[in-house]
């Protein structure tokens, strides 16, 4: 399938004069650094997703030791 998408997007603009080895490679690596960068955001926003759990037991253990 990967190679009829691409021999179609080579036939029909501006990549016909690429070479089709290179098309594939650099849509590999590309395909790569993106779902590295989602690994690294949603690393963070589970960081951050710890921390407000953490605050908000503390805030109510604190609030129930104060009643």
């Amino acid at each position: 399938m990967l190679a009829v998408m691409t021999k179609s997007a080579v036939d029909a603009g501006f990549l016909a004069d690429w070479p089709t080895w290179l098309i594939v490679a650099v849509g590999t690596l590309l395909a790569a650094l993106l779902l590295w960068l989602f690994g690294k955001i949603v690393k963070v926003l589970i960081w951050i997703l710890i921390a407000v759990v953490l605050v908000g037991g503390v805030y109510v253990v604190a609030k129930l030791l104060l009643e």
